[in-house]
């Protein structure tokens, strides 16, 4: 299926020229929290890739609450040690977890549609994705924090910026994860 992968690749190419290119019209430099930010969960849902494809040979389904659960209450116990609101950082991270099916979910759905045959060696979920995703969710944490002060300059417009990608599966899904940060703004904007 090479569309599928062209446009994931394409998607890819958008999100980081996307975080380049909003940096360079800010003057920022690499210390620019939102781009991190954003570039973490960007590299987040890249990763779902290889959990659906996971996923689909082994036929598991999408939605692991029992895991998604354990995500969040690991959330809330971490929050205050990041300086984070727990009930902000569990909203960012249902988010991810709602971005994240939602890439699987569109990619399992291609692959029915077109009949794909199982992945010949995909990686395991279990001891190399899921580790991956784990070492991400603490630096996603001190990314958010990081990240809070700038929602209340002018970060909006970044933000907003990071869904403009060209697969719609992925627009869609960066737009949802994106959402807890906007509304952030917005709140944060009114005080």
């Amino acid at each position: 299926m090479i569309a599928p992968v062209s446009a994931f690749l394409v998607s890819r190419r958008a999100l980081l020229g996307g975080i380049v290119a909003s940096a360079l019209r800010r003057n920022a430099n690499a210390d620019d929290k939102l781009a991190v930010l954003i570039g973490l969960i960007g590299e987040r849902l890249r990763l779902m890739r290889s959990v659906a494809e996971s996923k689909w040979n082994s036929g598991a389904p999408v939605e692991d609450e029992a895991r998604e659960e354990r995500l969040i209450a690991g959330i809330v116990a971490l929050a205050p040690s990041y300086g984070l609101d727990p009930r902000q950082a569990a909203a960012f991270f249902r988010a991810q977890i709602e971005a994240a099916k939602c890439v699987e979910s569109a990619l399992i759905a291609r692959w029915v549609a077109a009949r794909t045959a199982p992945f010949a060696a995909p990686a395991d979920l279990q001891s190399v994705i899921r580790p991956q995703l784990d070492r991400l969710t603490p630096a996603l944490l001190a990314a958010l924090a990081a990240a809070i002060p700038e929602l209340r300059r002018d970060g909006t417009e970044q933000i907003a910026a990071a869904s403009q990608l060209d697969d719609p599966v992925m627009a869609v899904a960066m737009a949802r994860a994106i959402q807890p940060l906007l509304e952030l703004a917005d709140a944060r904007r009114l005080k």
